[in-house]
């Protein structure tokens, strides 16, 4: 009898604490530039930069870019008109304009396509995040590719924890990814041709 009691204690408990995470949507903060990325475009020399469009791969359909579900109802999305491609292009702008090399009218564009995001949120934490970048100079396209970047975690059991640390490693991704492309050679070098 103690035994089944213990279990009833136990199951009473998680259905609280699942009502006690409840469902919520994570937004993600405003987006700002990093010392480390001010370090790499400032580096690379090049003239100011201004950010074209950025959208989501059309294969991937329209809620691709609007939410993530984490666990338990939970999801996280997007301060910049609930878009990530958005929230991409504005970390971009951001980054540049903290290191003084963005200009809306400059003839060198940087433009984005969100391919690949995604949160892992059982057993280890996991995010992905890709985008496909191109420049232009004058209208002619000098660079383009696909870059990738991933983050891990040590997750909890209990969602109000869990979700949480979730939605930082995620968030985390868009700068690593600003940062991948201003380290990547292929891309420094079409900034100085």
């Amino acid at each position: 009898m103690k035994r089944s009691i213990g279990w009833f204690k136990a199951f009473a408990m998680l259905l609280l604490l699942l009502q006690v995470t409840g469902c919520a949507q994570i937004q993600m903060g405003a987006p700002r530039a990093s010392l480390e990325n001010l370090q790499k475009i400032r580096s690379t020399g090049t003239a100011p930069l201004a950010a074209g469009d950025f959208a989501v791969d059309p294969a991937k359909g329209a809620q691709f870019d609007r939410g993530i579900p984490l666990r338990g109802g939970n999801s996280v999305s997007s301060p910049v008109d609930g878009s990530f491609a958005k929230y991409l292009r504005a970390r971009l702008v951001a980054e540049l304009q903290g290191a003084g090399a963005y200009d809306p009218a400059s003839v060198l564009v940087v433009k984005g396509v969100l391919t690949q995001s995604d949160v892992e949120t059982v057993g280890t934490g996991k995010a992905v995040l890709a985008a496909r970048f191109s420049l232009e100079k004058a209208g002619t396209a000098c660079y383009e590719k696909e870059l990738r970047v991933e983050a891990t975690w040590d997750t909890s059991f209990i969602a109000a924890i869990a979700v949480p640390a979730a939605a930082n490693g995620y968030e985390g991704l868009y700068q690593k990814l600003v940062g991948k492309l201003f380290d990547d050679p292929d891309f420094r070098q079409a900034l100085m041709h």
